[in-house]
């Protein structure tokens, strides 16, 4: 029995939906409205910054995806750069009581501040605890969706190994 035919089951569904360019166009616009929105807001503490380049390594993670959404490679790129992002976001959302303008580094130990001042440089140490709160339920919501995504994936092809030899 061939459990790998269109739109029979979830995994199906899911698998024949991640290959087009749609969940990716939905992720860049999230992270560029989300991106948008936190330069209009005015907020320029230090966990603010953090997770405005941490939306910047999701949003390339969906760039590449939207580069060729059908490619094996291409899409395990693009799964890298989202899950490191969502494991940025959701530990740097967790440990927010503890940054300060003087103790805290972006992602990797870039010097984003640096080099971007305009975009990346505190002026506030104040952190809003809302901020913090809201912020690890947007990772952790991103990340269950692209886990979903990803294990269907896996499973998609486990099944299609196990029908058709490889």
């Amino acid at each position: 029995m061939d459990y790998n035919k269109d739109n029979k089951g979830f995994v199906c569904w899911i698998y024949n939906f991640q290959r087009t360019r749609k969940p990716w166009m939905a992720l860049f616009l999230v992270c560029i409205g989300l991106l948008v929105g936190s330069f209009f807001c005015g907020a320029s503490d230090p966990l603010s910054m953090i997770i405005r380049s941490i939306l910047a390594i999701i949003l390339l993670g969906a760039i590449i995806a939207m580069i060729e959404p059908k490619s094996f490679a291409v899409k395990l790129i693009a799964y890298i750069f989202i899950f490191l992002g969502v494991i940025f976001g959701l530990s740097y959302t967790n440990e927010s009581k503890t940054l300060s303008l003087e103790n805290f580094s972006f992602p990797f130990g870039l010097p984003l501040n640096e080099w971007m001042p305009a975009i990346f440089l505190p002026k506030s140490a104040e952190i809003s605890s809302s901020l913090s709160v809201v912020g690890f339920i947007g990772f952790a919501f991103i990340g269950a969706v692209f886990l979903v995504m990803i294990l269907s994936w896996f499973v998609y092809n486990a099944r299609s190994s196990e029908i058709n030899p490889i």
